[in-house]
């Protein structure tokens, strides 16, 4: 007598048909027979005369099949659906995060399993507690796993360790008006003392967007065609000015990968969705296919992209998987532009269409107000806000409880150590043209960058 399938897996609530065969002592199959069919424990799963067992509850159960005094039987295991949220989380070495797990039955109805069983892969990389609490120990990636009622669900979790590094030169945008009445706009660096200040862009150009790679040897920038200036396209440079290189058409928001390998962007001209491409402009592959997506970002460990969502008027957050897979877009209480991650990853901070700042969670719960002001910075070890307002720039502790402001400022800017910000104000002789100052974080030393540039200067970023 045989019984198939003679082992399978069976999620509660769930059912199977086991199919029962007799044969003769010389294997020929014997039909007409009544099979007698029985469970090993019909509490946990129950079995009717044509072999439907129902799974009732977890555990391991053995199905027989009678003919006469001939019996077969199938082994059964009775699971759930076990799974850990957040989706790729991350932290600080050091730091800790809570994961839950989550057990479902074939209906995706919740289902208590009783003890759960956290463990790590790697614990020189993260340690977890018996409820789930994730400690970072020191950078890298570890499965964290949640087990019970035979079910296992699992998390990648990145251990970061905080961007802070030494500060080096500032790149800014230059604009300025030809006799023949072009506007070209060119992008430059300086010290951060503002001396030795070179043009990096090719002049009578205009420069409309650019980013630095994460290791501040290349920036990538794109030029417009604008009143009669230049080129159109996207370009890689260096810091001298000498190895522009054009990779490509125009793209929007250019946002380099952390590990300086890849470029997500969004497209100009129809619709926007959302696109990646090889740091040499190679390898173009699109994301979304929406036509309302714009403004990528990616997260700290390169796992995820965030991005704005129009598909109404008040713009929604969208999250996917770095290759684009497990997409899904958030509706917050507000709509969001500027999307910023937190250095560890576990929050997103946004300017709302409220003219607030917001701080959410990176899996989209817990959106709260920070105060107003937009063009939010996160300091480098995440443990403060930059946030333009109206009356100036205030820097905002992570956790609200401190809110100190200076002005005149306006686009401001960490230091990569953490130390210094970088910033726009107007010159007080007139006609007040625009100059970039440096300030310690205590809000003293502040310097003039650009005493008495009579170009518009702008857009003022460090080097990382």
């Amino acid at each position: 007598m045989a019984v198939t399938p003679a082992n399978d897996t069976l999620l509660v609530n769930g059912f199977v048909v086991l199919v029962a065969t007799a044969r003769d002592s010389t294997g020929n199959v014997i039909n007409g027979r009544t099979v007698i069919w029985s469970s090993s424990n019909p509490g946990l799963a129950s079995v009717n005369a044509s072999g439907r067992v129902d799974a009732l509850g977890t555990g391991t159960v053995t199905v027989t099949a009678k003919v006469d005094s001939v019996s077969g039987s199938g082994t059964l295991l009775l699971t759930v659906v076990a799974q850990v949220d957040r989706d790729l989380p991350s932290l600080f070495a050091g730091d800790t995060t809570l994961l839950h797990a989550t057990f479902a039955d074939a209906l995706g109805q919740p289902t208590a399993v009783g003890a759960v069983i956290w463990a790590s892969a790697d614990t020189a990389i993260a340690r977890v507690s018996g409820t789930g609490v994730v400690t970072g120990v020191a950078p890298g990636l570890a499965l964290i796993t949640a087990s019970g009622a035979n079910a296992v669900g699992a998390q990648q979790v990145a251990v970061l360790a905080p961007r802070v590094r030494s500060n080096r030169e500032i790149a800014f945008i230059r604009k300025t008006q030809r006799s023949d009445g072009a506007r070209p706009q060119t992008l430059w660096i300086m010290q951060s003392n503002g001396t030795g200040v070179i043009r990096i862009s090719t002049d009578s150009e205009f420069v409309n967007q650019f980013a630095w790679s994460p290791d501040g040897a290349s920036v990538l920038y794109t030029y417009l065609n604008y009143n009669g200036v230049g080129r159109v396209g996207t370009f890689r440079g260096d810091t001298t000015g000498s190895a522009e290189v054009r990779i490509g058409g125009v793209v929007l928001s250019p946002s380099w990968s952390p590990d300086g390998t890849k470029v997500a962007y969004h497209s100009l001209g129809g619709p926007p969705n959302i696109y990646v491409m090889n740091a040499n402009g190679t390898g173009v592959q699109q994301l979304t296919f929406s036509g309302v997506d714009a403004n990528p970002v990616w997260s700290p460990d390169g796992r995820q992209l965030a991005f704005e969502h129009y598909q109404t008027v008040n713009p929604s957050l969208g999250l996917m998987h770095a290759d684009g897979t497990q997409l899904r877009t958030i509706t917050l209480p507000v709509g969001v532009s500027g999307l910023r991650w937190s250095p560890d990853g576990k929050r997103i901070a946004f300017q709302g269409f409220d003219g607030m700042t917001w701080i959410v969670g990176a899996d989209g719960t817990r959106a709260a107000p920070v105060r107003s002001g937009g063009s939010e910075e996160w300091a480098p070890d995440g443990g403060a806000l930059l946030i333009h307002a109206t009356d100036g720039c205030h820097v905002v502790s992570a956790d609200g409880s401190s809110d100190v402001v200076f002005s005149p400022c306006a686009a401001p800017q960490w230091s990569p150590d953490g130390q210094l910000f970088v910033y726009m104000a107007n010159d007080t002789t007139p006609p007040g043209f625009p100059i970039i100052r440096t300030i310690r974080r205590d809000l003293g030393g502040m310097l003039t960058l650009t005493p008495g540039d009579t170009t518009n200067v702008g857009s003022p970023v460090w080097r990382p």
